[in-house]
């Protein structure tokens, strides 16, 4: 299987540019650019082989976000226990 190094979805917006740069040329709203390491051979890949790449790559990282911000959430709660415990025992002293 070829797996990109990053799939990018560019979204090019019209309008002049800030300081008074010249605008970039009008690009369709549908432009993708797609960036894969060099040793990757993408000439075979059709744009279903592409979408799927790309959604195994998206649905990759949120199942990780999800995992990491619930480690995350775990470790908050145990110290907010934590602390919550040394106050309550600072009082009764």
């Amino acid at each position: 299987m070829i797996v990109a190094a990053a799939v990018l979805l560019l979204e090019v917006s019209s309008g002049s540019a800030a300081g008074g740069a010249s605008a970039p040329p009008a690009v369709p709203d549908d432009t993708i650019a797609i960036i894969v390491n060099q040793s990757n051979t993408i000439d075979d890949l059709s744009l279903k082989d592409l979408r799927t790449v790309f959604q195994q790559c998206t649905q990759h990282q949120i199942d990780f976000l999800c995992r990491d911000s619930e480690r995350l959430f775990r470790h908050g709660g145990r110290t907010l226990e934590a602390a919550s415990n040394l106050l309550a025992r600072g009082v009764q002293s």
